[in-house]
């Protein structure tokens, strides 16, 4: 309508102009001029007022056949499935955190470092120890195998020594009983001469009373009885000596031989006997050795340990997944426990998310819809 409305404005306004060409009357030009103007006025007025109101301009586009997307947006809480709480697995001085809560971390990436200046204080320390109580082992394990010997060595002696003094004690007994005997029969011997020396000196003693100086056999008498006589005083004087010492010097040596051999050998088995009861006293029994074998089995384990933890220490505490970091509780300068919590790691590849929502959101909602979950910087 406003495109036929101008048409015959254009109309109206070719009419208008044409008008003054057919008349060519130059002194009717001020007249025509104000006509036209008039005419313009008018027609500007009356197309104003029929004019509808101009409306806004609207794009389009051709109809085409296809499915409708249409997005819901809601607010919940994230969780990834895959969630693990990190503890300390050794104990130790943190020297550096590397992650704070929120940080987006790969796996196998460093989250905390140990202070490896106090871990080798440690190891050293544990090594120490370690030397100290081998060389206690080493001091029992070698005592033990002395007190051993020791033991054996006095059970074998005795034995021995038994059979010595047995047979040096018979030996000693039988000198002594040798000597006893020589010395009865030295003694009878010299009592039978002297009493037949006793009886003969009497005889001629007798004889020469009878006699007269003067007769023929008194001088050969008394020459006699001076050699019985002599021979009196001799075996006197052996009967003496007897009494008072061992005329068999060789039975009296080995006598004095056996009994100082007798002597050393007693010595010797309660010296042994000795050294039997302090070694069985100190050998390990069973008990003893079974203990022994644990506190070395623990001291192996320890230093085993010690070199485990030294190991993790250098390695630190890394991630073991894509994740990230929605705890920490740890800071540089503080001393972990074993055991202590340190931070929670949630893997931002496989998470689940918890909202609330309306029947018609809900109602929009099908399994299998995609859905874009921006946690932190990642979506």
């Amino acid at each position: 309508m406003k495109k036929k409305e101008a048409k015959q404005m254009e109309m109206n306004q070719t009419n208008v102009q044409m008008q003054p060409k057919k008349k060519k009357k130059r002194k009717k030009w001020p007249i025509v001029v104000g006509v036209i103007v008039g005419i313009y006025l008018l027609l500007k007025l009356v197309g104003s007022m029929i004019t509808p109101p101009e409306m806004a301009v609207v794009t389009t586009t051709n109809a085409v056949k296809g499915d409708l997307q249409d997005s819901v947006s809601v607010s919940g809480t994230v969780a990834g499935q895959n969630k693990k709480t990190l503890f300390a697995s050794i104990s130790g001085k943190i020297a550096d955190v590397k992650v704070s809560v929120g940080d987006s971390v790969t796996s196998g990436e460093v989250l905390l470092v140990y202070d490896m200046a106090d871990m080798d204080e440690k190891l050293e320390q544990a090594q120490l120890q370690y030397n100290k109580s081998d060389a206690g082992y080493q001091s029992a394990v070698a005592t033990d195998k002395d007190n051993k010997a020791k033991l054996s060595e006095a059970k074998t002696n005795l034995k021995v020594l038994e059979q010595q003094i047995k047979d040096y004690t018979a030996l000693v007994e039988r000198l002594q009983e040798q000597i006893t005997t020589n010395k009865q029969n030295t003694s009878d011997n010299l009592a039978r001469q002297a009493s037949s020396l006793n009886a003969q000196a009497a005889a001629l003693q007798t004889e020469l009373k009878s006699m007269s100086p003067a007769d023929a056999d008194y001088t050969k008498k008394s020459q006699e009885l001076a050699k019985v006589s002599e021979s009196l005083a001799n075996v006197q004087l052996q009967q003496q000596l007897t009494a008072t010492s061992d005329s068999d010097k060789e039975l009296q040596k080995q006598l004095k031989d056996a009994q100082e051999q007798l002597a050393d050998f007693q010595k010797y088995k309660a010296e042994m006997e000795s050294q039997k009861k302090t070694s069985e006293a100190t050998v390990m029994d069973n008990y003893d050795k079974d203990q022994l074998s644990v506190d070395k089995t623990l001291m192996d384990k320890s230093l085993e340990q010690m070199e485990t933890d030294y190991a993790l220490a250098q390695a630190g505490v890394t991630a073991e997944f894509d994740a990230v970091v929605t705890s920490c509780n740890v800071v540089p300068g503080a001393t972990l426990t074993e055991g202590m919590q340190m931070m929670t790691l949630e893997s931002t590849d496989a998470v689940k998310v918890s909202f609330s929502a309306t029947k018609n959101v809900i109602a929009k909602l099908e399994i299998g819809q995609r859905a874009e979950i921006p946690i932190f910087d990642k979506v």
